[in-house]
């Protein structure tokens, strides 16, 4: 089912485009994904136990206590999502490399906007780990390096995403995942970028 011409579409679809980006990609509102986090679950969980005991023994400050954090946690929803949306992004270059050895993708990411951004995380998405859909017996992804980054309002900041490079050859550039959890932690939002970067990477030298 993992190959099956339905599923790739809708990961093209999640993706929104086909293939590596090439010049300033803006993650517009719907590139950016947001979800609850675990914590955000158990808070969630825990506010509609709050609601139930303030309806079952009539508390006025239980009402009070409930929708105040609530609101609050829905006010953070929000913030999470516009940290990450209208970020600008381009692919720099990329060194040439080793077998063996890390290679470091450059990119670029501008903030047009008057609002700073905080806890950003750059990290690839290793295509050889990722789960298979609607198996019962996939594995996590395994952790790749990350990068995480801070772009002021009206500026921009230059980082280095690592990838590591096993074997000689051309190795493109995979998809990016570009994530924040600011600033509760309640809310993951993300988006994807596949930059049009190919490292080249030579062959080791012997010892």
């Amino acid at each position: 089912m993992t190959a099956h011409p339905l599923t790739i579409r809708i990961g093209e679809w999640i993706v929104g485009r086909r293939g590596p980006e090439s010049g300033a990609v803006v993650l517009d509102r719907r590139r950016v994904y947001i979800l609850p986090t675990v914590p955000g679950l158990v808070f969630g969980a825990a506010m509609l136990v709050l609601l139930i005991g303030s309806i079952n023994y009539s508390l006025q400050l239980g009402y009070v206590l409930t929708f105040l954090v609530t609101s609050m946690a829905i006010v953070g929803m929000h913030t999470t999502h516009a940290n990450l949306a209208q970020i600008v992004l381009r692919g720099i270059r990329v060194e040439p490399v080793f077998a063996g050895d890390v290679a470091v993708f450059e990119l670029t990411a501008s903030n047009p906007t008057t609002v700073d951004r905080f806890a950003l995380r750059f990290a690839f998405i290793d295509p050889a780990a990722q789960p298979r859909w609607f198996s019962l017996r996939a594995k996590r992804v395994m952790a790749m390096p990350s990068v995480s980054t801070e772009v002021p309002a009206r500026g921009d900041r230059s980082l280095g995403v690592p990838l590591p490079a096993p074997a000689r050859g051309r190795l493109p550039a995979p998809r990016i995942v570009i994530e924040t959890r600011f600033p509760f932690g309640l809310w993951r939002a993300w988006a994807y970028l596949t930059p049009a970067l190919t490292a080249m990477v030579y062959p080791a030298p012997e010892v």
